[in-house]
């Protein structure tokens, strides 16, 4: 059977085809910072941004000044240097900006894609690049402390920075490798190059370092180019992507977020057995926080954090701002567990109201964050009264925030928009 010879329509289509996937990275990377600049830009213009950063900024002075004061010469900062480090290495992410309809679209087209992925390791590359140099300036009074010679802290910089670019075409193989403990094995090895490079043990250095070359040439060749793992490329980019909108949900409404819930059968099944006057919004708000990765994993984070903060910067001060910070900062976050576009429609026309079932929901956790970090303050403060004076400043704030701030949000969420329908 003899084939047509391909016309010059037909040639200009797919040239115009091969051009549009060229630079089809390039547009899916801009609309992407041109959104989260956006977002930045409208979060920033706020009245309380400018005077959230100043206080971010003072207490990580103060929190740097403090701990200088409190770490003993003699103790071990560079094996805490060395994991940081490795961490931020070690478990770096690959951004592709795919989608789900790409599977029906690009994935047909994935031996000629060479050119998007080259695009996106360059851009991965400069990425992390930044990132790290970000994470070595913030640790930099650490670094001085370790490597006395300024040539050394020197060397360290261009050592670390030089390795990140190697490895960010590393992070691209590691995607088709099926095995987990590879990459807890690259940490451990990042871990001891770079303890080893911070103590000056040259010996141990080099034998790290050569155990890790041969290593990642390993990796490098064992990974085979094709094919490319596009389901999980995917929903790595749709797990990122879902960090950023839960960090940027702090700050403001996303109404167009997607969220990832979990089913977690050992919690829904303890609300089912400490729920002992069931509610019907307050048990459903309460399946939504223990399931929801924007709301479960923030509180525990916020409350950990500041626990933490309380136990190593003993400062009065920065105790009361943490304690007041972690409360509104729950509260908030808390109050958006009201909105329906969450739930199914006929959530949204059932008659009962809702206020009942937030007000349990945010007592019990405002209660418990209040309680505890009041708590931690009396223990590391060594005075009662602080811890007391602490607890009862939190009981004032949840009264106002549930006697005041509750009601009012819930009567402006229910004013008419100014639309009716003809």
């Amino acid at each position: 059977m003899a084939y047509a010879p391909r016309s010059d329509k037909d040639r200009g289509f797919h040239a115009n085809q091969m051009k549009t996937v060229d630079h089809l990275f390039q547009e899916r990377r801009n609309h992407s910072w041109i959104q989260a600049l956006r977002i930045m830009r409208l979060i920033s213009s706020s009245s309380g941004f400018p005077i959230l950063v100043g206080l971010l900024l003072i207490l990580l002075y103060a929190g740097y000044r403090q701990l200088f004061q409190l770490l003993h010469p003699s103790f071990p900062i560079n094996p805490i240097l060395a994991g940081c480090i490795a961490w931020s290495i070690t478990f770096s992410f690959f951004r592709t900006w795919l989608q789900k309809p790409d599977l029906l679209f690009l994935l047909p087209m994935e031996h000629k894609l060479k050119p998007y992925f080259q695009a996106s390791l360059r851009y991965n590359r400069l990425f992390h690049g930044f990132r790290i140099s970000l994470i070595l300036i913030l640790l930099y009074p650490f670094l001085v402390r370790s490597l006395t010679n300024s040539l050394m802290i020197l060397l360290f910089f261009l050592l670390i920075m030089g390795y990140q670019m190697i490895y960010t075409r590393i992070c691209w193989d590691l995607l088709t490798v099926e095995h987990k403990w590879i990459q807890w094995g690259l940490f451990c090895f990042h871990f001891l190059c770079i303890d080893a490079l911070l103590e000056q043990w040259w010996i141990l250095f080099a034998f790290s370092s050569v155990m890790l070359l041969v290593l990642l040439l390993w990796i490098r060749r064992s990974t085979p180019f094709y094919p490319w793992p596009w389901t999980l490329m995917i929903h790595l980019e749709q797990k990122r992507v879902s960090f950023y909108n839960s960090m940027a949900s702090w700050f403001m409404e996303l109404p167009r977020k997607k969220s990832v819930i979990k089913q977690r059968k050992v919690l829904v099944n303890l609300l089912r057995r400490f729920e002992r006057r069931p509610s019907v919004f307050s048990y459903l708000y309460w399946r939504r926080f223990l399931r929801d990765d924007e709301y479960l994993y923030p509180y525990l984070r916020l409350f950990i954090f500041s626990s933490v903060l309380m136990v190593f910067l003993p400062n009065p001060y920065l105790m009361l701002f943490l304690y007041i910070f972690s409360l509104i900062l729950t509260a908030i976050h808390l109050s958006t567990l009201t909105n329906r576009d969450q739930y199914p429609l006929w959530i949204a026309l059932y008659p009962k109201p809702t206020e009942s079932g937030l007000t349990q929901i945010s007592l019990t956790l405002l209660g418990l964050q209040s309680v505890f970090l009041s708590v931690i303050a009396g223990f590391v403060h060594s005075k009662w009264w602080f811890g007391g004076g602490l607890f009862l400043l939190g009981g004032l704030f949840i009264a106002t925030y549930h006697w005041f701030y509750l009601p009012h949000s819930q009567q402006q969420k229910k004013k008419p928009t100014g639309f009716y329908p003809p």
